[in-house]
């Protein structure tokens, strides 16, 4: 696979996974399973966004191999937390959803862990591979 090809795989889930949260996010509230755990909510978060921050992390540095790792991280965290933002945002205007700082609050450890373990498993295999 060429490094077009490479880069437009990795953009194209990672923009495809975005319109998935979307499409959760627009998901009236009365559609909604109920959760039994208290702390459903809050996990469900956490995954949805660490497997964000993989994903973004992962096009960025494909995109950018001569970027800096600290810039890479810096600019996976804005790009990470300004969707979450706009996902809770876009969540007030849905019937029957809330917007929700702890929400934010997950989502954004969620996509931190992500992008860190991705940097983890990634220098452990070397920088010539790519997962």
């Amino acid at each position: 696979m060429t490094k077009k090809e490479r880069i437009l795989r990795y953009w194209l889930v990672f923009y495809f996974y975005m319109l998935c949260i979307f499409i959760g996010s627009s998901i009236p509230g009365e559609n909604l399973i109920p959760l039994k755990w208290n702390m459903a909510d809050t996990m469900l978060h956490f995954f949805e966004y660490l497997l964000f921050g993989i994903l973004c992390i992962r096009a960025l540095k494909v995109s950018y191999p001569d970027f800096k790792p600290r810039s890479l991280f810096v600019l996976a965290v804005l790009f990470s937390f300004t969707f979450a933002f706009s996902d809770e945002i876009h969540q007030y205007f849905v019937p029957g959803r809330f917007s929700e700082i702890k929400d934010l609050v997950s989502d954004g450890v969620g996509f931190i862990f992500g992008i860190l373990i991705y940097e983890r498993i990634k220098n452990s295999h070397g920088k010539n591979k790519t997962l």
